[in-house]
């Protein structure tokens, strides 16, 4: 190994001797140079090779290259490039090559190779990189795109392109994207040959269509198209061509070929009649011809041409909307309305005609609801569109159509709760709260989808009342949201927005808050751990801290257990001066310690900075003790780490 290793610095000393030289590279650094590389020899030379070891290397030699550019440009000598310079990048290539051919599988050191390669300017290498790469990593199309990209648009070669491509297709005749980028690269061939004719000056009289060449005219691309469809005969495929022909003007005849194979072949399949359609809104199927009377003429050029892109857009987008049209009425299928749908989208969001485009798009929109054919997204859509329209009257049922198609979307729930609370502000008719003096509260039924729930004013808050019996009704849409959804995090939202509405209606809605809080204490722990924080904050601020420790000392010791209402009870308490503050913030950490102490050290350390501040100092080694014995492991070191920085000042 040795000797392998000082062979090799041996042929390196020529360099170094004449970059220290010409004063690029000092005595010390030299001596830097040869002690480094030593060591990455005798690392890459071991038995058991290993890739770090020549990424290292690589990235050492690479460094000293970009250095020794910076000590050229600084002291402006440009000589010895060819003994210094070049020795070291050949030196790189040389270390890549190793490692790629030990190494096969990691790609991105072969595309590190590549990059390499372009900075110092070696083509022909990363044409013979690329042949190893694809050789063994054949079954990457990314891989054969990215290496007839280079071909065609770097090293200026498109039999280079054509050759690699035809050959990605032979391990890979199912891949798209090699059929669709063959296509592509010879239309870009023709194209560039016909400008390289118009620069030299060849005019196109001077070859007629029998001796005009099969190149020229682009048969190498029809090829590649019916190649691709005999493989691959589906209707996106088709459409997917027909996106790059069209940007060729000279491949008019192609695209007509294109458009004829899947009008003919795909004609009851939803991508054909959506091509038609949005080719008509193109133009590419109509040629409107706007003739104007001696009654339509104005004066104003900009008027003018305003109403003749007005008339224009009219009749390709009526053109567009009858292709659909006749497109669901043969197929008629979810997609089909959905594709209808997506182009109106698109035309909305760019046209500027938007008082053509918006009433056939809520048309067509109540259509689709009608058969059941609105996915998430479009009900979104359409929602949005009737607020923006203003349109109050409609919007109910859209709401409900969407609740009855998508019932576990809480997004639908939400917004049908919203809008009936707006509707409730609007029309006193029709309130919120339903008011039935001196009748019998109705009896909760959950088994139907109608469920409500009427609550009778406590005796406690009898004084805050202005007649004897009052009952208070919440919306239906709640039990429908809580029925369809369930227990989950998907139903918390439903009831967060319910009591976040009715604390903020306030004194009115207190007995429906108060229902609703324990009829979520009923609910699994996703539901009631996250209420009963906020029941508890809504009792301290409407019937005060007394009430508030009251129904602390209730729930704090019924399972599930909650870290955040100790925590929140703790905080209610802090704001307040009561005398029994101390005892009863104590209280609220002894069963946060209990119960959740055996793996949160902050909650210990919280309790004692609580007594070392406010409370009794002489308790702290208790809390401590008690500390010890619940925590294991790191959290235990983190809290001892903790103490002893608090004990010492360090820490606060």
């Amino acid at each position: 190994m040795a000797e392998f290793v000082e062979l090799r610095l041996e042929e390196m000393l020529g360099e170094l001797e004449q970059t220290e030289r010409v004063g690029l590279f000092s005595t010390e650094e030299v001596r830097s140079i040869i002690k480094r590389r030593r060591d990455f020899e005798y690392k890459i030379q071991r038995f058991k090779k290993r890739k770090e070891d020549y990424l290292k290397y690589i990235q050492y030699e690479i460094s000293i290259y970009k250095l020794l550019k910076l000590r050229r440009k600084k002291t402006g000598y440009s000589f010895k490039k060819e003994e210094i310079d070049h020795a070291i990048s050949n030196r790189i290539g040389t270390l890549f090559r190793f490692c790629v051919f030990r190494f096969q599988d990691d790609i991105k050191l072969w595309l590190s190779y590549v990059d390499f390669c372009k900075q110092v300017n070696w083509t022909n290498r990363i044409s013979k990189i690329f042949v190893k790469m694809l050789a063994v990593h054949n079954d990457k199309p990314y891989l054969w795109l990215m290496a007839a990209k280079w071909e065609f648009e770097e090293n200026v070669s498109a039999e280079n392109a054509r050759a690699i491509l035809l050959r990605g297709l032979q391990f890979l005749p199912q891949s798209k994207e090699l059929y669709l980028e063959s296509f592509r690269l010879e239309l870009l061939f023709v194209d560039r040959l016909k400008k390289r004719k118009q620069v030299l000056g060849v005019e196109s009289k001077e070859l007629n269509e029998e001796t005009e060449d099969d190149v020229l005219k682009g048969k190498l691309a029809q090829f590649i198209y019916s190649a691709a469809i005999e493989k691959i005969p589906e209707s996106r495929f088709i459409v997917q061509f027909l996106g790059i022909v069209k940007t060729f003007t000279f491949a008019k005849w192609l695209e007509d070929i294109i458009m004829n194979d899947l009008i003919t072949n795909h004609s009851t399949d939803e991508h054909t009649w959506d091509t038609l359609a949005r080719r008509e809104i193109e133009g590419r199927n109509y040629q409107a011809e706007i003739v104007a009377g001696e009654d339509s003429k104005v004066t104003v050029e900009e008027e003018n041409t305003s109403q003749i892109k007005l008339a224009k857009f009219s009749v390709r987008f009526q053109n567009c909307c009858d292709t659909y049209e006749k497109g669901t009425e043969v197929i008629g299928t979810p997609l089909m309305y959905q594709l209808y749908l997506g182009t109106l989208l698109e035309l909305r969001n760019q046209s500027k005609h938007l008082n053509i485009v918006i009433p056939r798009l809520y048309e067509v929109l109540e259509v689709a609801n009608d058969k059941g054919y609105l996915t998430e997204s479009l009900y979104e859509t359409w929602i949005c569109l009737t607020k923006d329209l203003k349109k109050w009257n409609t919007l109910d049922h859209i709401l409900a159509s969407a609740t009855k198609n998508f019932p576990k979307s809480a997004k639908f729930w939400l917004e049908r709760l919203q809008s009936e609370f707006d509707v409730n502000l609007l029309d006193s008719s029709n309130a919120l709260f339903m008011i039935d003096t001196g009748s019998e509260p109705m009896q909760e039924d959950r088994s139907v989808v109608d469920t409500t729930v009427k609550y009778s004013e406590d005796s406690e808050d009898s004084e805050d009342s202005d007649t004897d019996e009052v009952t208070y009704e919440l919306p239906k849409v709640f039990w429908e949201a809580v029925k369809a959804l369930g227990d989950t995090k998907e139903s918390l939202q439903i009831w967060q927005f319910l009591s976040r509405h009715l604390i903020e209606k306030g004194k009115e809605a207190r007995k429906a808050v108060q229902k609703l809080f324990d009829e979520s204490l009923k609910r699994k722990p996703v539901i009631s751990k996250v209420l009963n924080v906020t029941y508890l904050e809504w009792t301290f601020k409407v019937k005060g801290l007394l009430k508030a420790r009251e129904l602390y000392r209730k729930l704090a010791i019924q399972p599930p257990f909650s870290l955040e209402l100790h925590e929140k009870m703790i905080l209610l308490e802090n704001k307040t001066a009561d005398k029994d503050m101390i005892v009863n913030v104590r209280y609220g950490y002894d069963c946060a310690c209990d119960q959740f102490g055996k793996g949160n050290p902050n909650i210990w350390m919280s309790y004692v900075r609580f007594e070392r501040v406010s409370g009794d100092p002489m308790k702290i080694p208790g809390i401590y003790k008690r500390a010890q014995q619940a925590l294991e492991g790191d959290v235990a070191t983190h809290f001892q780490n903790e103490f002893v920085l608090l004990s010492t000042g360090s820490c606060k």
